[in-house]
């Protein structure tokens, strides 16, 4: 939205520049427009750092995922062999390990 909006006043103060008659005018209507290339340029710097701490975040939630399912399954494990004999039950702790 950020990006549309800057793009607008880039285009609104490139058609006063042509309409200018003012060395003066016209040297701070690109000053105004170098600002605006610059804040384009901070702004797709700042998506693209956003973007990748994103995909970091979702790697993280992956492994986290993948984690909590080994977590659930071998708490199942576990209490499932409460019920198996003291043979058993190691049998089912080493496996675990």
């Amino acid at each position: 939205a950020r990006e549309e909006e800057l793009n607008s006043h880039k285009n609104e103060i490139e058609s006063l520049k042509g309409y200018s008659r003012n060395v003066s005018n016209e040297q701070e209507l690109q000053a105004v427009l170098n600002d605006i290339a610059e804040a384009q340029t901070s702004l797709s710097n700042h998506r693209d750092y956003v973007e990748s701490k994103l995909t970091s975040i979702k790697k993280y939630m992956n492994s986290l995922d993948i984690i909590i399912m080994w977590v659930m399954e071998t708490r199942t494990r576990i209490n499932i062999s409460r019920g198996l004999a003291s043979t058993e039950r190691t049998k089912v702790f080493e496996s675990i390990k």
